[in-house]
């Protein structure tokens, strides 16, 4: 009995003293104790594993773009009609604003005795940004019960950076066993040698091209959130300082004669207009900085190593179509080849029209907020410079106003090609392009892989 128990005891703690795999660590074990086989058919079925496991790594690449790069049919109609109709608003007040303040301009004492005129216009203007910041702050809370969604559904940062870490580590595990098995191979004849080498510059090319596409996905999935959240913020703070103080100061100034009281509203007026034309600046710039620490992220989790653009793809798809390989092999590998080549050539011209993108909204901005600030320059110095000369005052309001018209003009011209552009985007056949679930060579790939 006490034999027994002694022997019980020595196998608990060798058992205690075995290594414990994490989780996303045992497929990788498992690969490496399955395939350890050195003949060829064996090496063939490691290929079959590879190419199944890359076909995993694409679709989920595929999903995952899908889920974050995909519009949002309601989200940009709801945008859209809030920017539409905070311009219309807009556009309504301050031609009022300018309309009266010319009229009176010569005889301000008339116009005091009308104040109810004096007011409307920058009521109107304080109604349209209250409209905007309103709207804004509600999609802002939208976007967070979003995020909420797609973290229960496996789209969050964390949960998609571990997913491409535990496929990687997959993919790397077998392709080591596929390389051992190579070289452990003693019956191959050097025709085999040949094609099993050009199949392991195959495999590596793809290997390194589909862990690239995941890194700039996911890089790119950061940066849109982040110039997503910081446009809301920033459209907040434009409509917050151009209602208070901008217009609500402008009102009370009306309502107690009080020009220093204008003064203060060309100020918030002055601050909204700057914000509102560097604002694509440091939306981009936050972006490019939220990119910059998601690439380290990325790299960090999958190796910096492993993400080099793979030029001689096509290279080495020719080289081993040129070679005797089966049909169902050559199938997969043809297959795989094309998807990564078009999903590539996706994103670089994505990449290039984003350029472009930045270049058109930065001048757009410049075009909007510059009116804006010259009119709170002039309110700015109606208030405080012609405290006593109220001709003048009446003046600058009305010059500010007239310049100011440009802008909510050109927001208006925007909203309204922003709404049709998208309708008409939104009522095209949706084309099946190179990321999409349904793309014929990935369909292809998961075929021959069976």
């Amino acid at each position: 009995m006490k034999k027994r128990l002694s022997l019980f005891v020595m196998a608990l703690i060798q058992l205690s003293q075995m290594p414990v795999l994490a989780a996303d660590e045992e497929p990788v074990a498992k690969i490496r104790a399955t395939y350890g086989s050195a003949t060829l058919s064996a090496i063939e079925e490691t290929d079959r594993q590879i190419l199944k496991k890359e076909a995993e790594f694409l679709q989920f690449n595929g999903a995952f773009r899908e889920h974050y790069a995909t519009p949002n049919k309601w989200r940009t109609r709801r945008v859209n009609a809030a920017n539409f109709t905070a311009g219309a608003l807009a556009n309504a007040g301050d031609i009022t604003l300018l309309s009266q303040f010319w009229r009176y301009h010569n005889d301000p004492g008339v116009g005091l005795q009308h104040k109810g005129r004096l007011e409307a216009g920058p009521a109107i203007v304080l109604s349209a940004y209250c409209t905007l910041g309103g709207l804004t702050a509600l999609e802002g809370i939208h976007d967070m019960y979003s995020d909420y969604r797609a973290k229960q559904k496996g789209f969050d940062a964390k949960t998609v950076l571990s997913k491409g870490k535990k496929l990687k580590g997959e993919l790397d595990a077998l392709i080591d066993a596929r390389q051992k098995q190579v070289n452990g191979a003693t019956d191959l004849s050097r025709d085999d040698s040949t094609r099993l080498t050009a199949e392991s510059h195959f495999l590596k090319d793809c290997h390194d091209l589909t862990l690239l596409e995941f890194s700039r996905l996911y890089v790119d999935s950061r940066k849109q959130k982040a110039a997503r959240d910081l446009n809301t913020l920033g459209t907040i703070a434009v409509c917050a300082t151009g209602a208070f103080p901008g217009a609500y100061d402008v009102i009370r100034g009306i309502q107690k004669v009080n020009l220093k009281d204008v003064g203060g509203g060309g100020i918030g007026f002055l601050i909204s207009g700057s914000l509102l034309t560097v604002a694509q600046v440091l939306i981009y710039g936050g972006a490019a900085v939220t990119g910059k620490l998601s690439n380290e992220t990325v790299l960090k989790a999958i190796g910096e190593g492993q993400c080099k653009i793979a030029d001689n793809l096509a290279r080495d798809a020719r080289a081993l179509e040129a070679l005797n390989t089966s049909s169902q092999e050559q199938r997969g590998y043809t297959a795989i080849s094309q998807l990564l080549a078009d999903r590539e050539a996706l994103l670089n011209k994505e990449r290039r029209a984003h350029k472009h993108e930045i270049v058109y909204s930065l001048i757009e901005h410049a075009a909007l907020g510059g009116p804006q600030i010259a009119f709170g320059t002039l309110l700015t110095r109606a208030g405080y410079h012609y405290t006593n000369n109220p001709v003048k005052a009446f003046g600058d309001v009305a010059v500010g106003a007239t310049v100011n018209e440009v802008s909510w003009a050109l927001w208006q011209l925007q909203s309204t090609k922003d709404i049709f552009s998208s309708e008409i985007g939104f009522h095209k056949p949706v084309a099946v392009e190179a990321f999409s679930l349904d793309n014929s060579s990935l369909k292809q790939l998961q075929s021959a892989v069976q």
